[in-house]
């Protein structure tokens, strides 16, 4: 089996996940952990839970827009004083 060097020094127990790129669960805890691993031994699904976001993250992406785009027409702004002033 070709294996990093990592996972060969490693003494405890490993579990084995056959697609990394897919499938990828999240647990909370060791104990949430051990029940998704029981279920996929007993040949049963496993609820995904989608990463819910805060309606204060939203807000703050919206706060940091608008910032964002303050800070454009600000320099916009500069930008077109010094051109006007150069008598171009």
């Amino acid at each position: 089996m070709d294996t990093p060097e990592w996972i060969r020094s490693f003494n405890g127990n490993r579990i084995v996940i056959q697609d990394e790129a897919r499938n990828i669960v999240w647990a909370d805890d060791a104990l949430q952990a051990a029940q998704s691993v029981q279920k996929l031994a007993e040949g049963q699904e496993i609820q995904r839970q989608k990463a819910a976001r805060s309606p204060w993250i939203i807000i703050i992406y919206i706060f940091a827009a608008l910032f964002g785009l303050m800070l454009l027409l600000i320099l916009v702004s500069i930008g077109i004083s010094l051109v006007m002033n150069t008598g171009f």
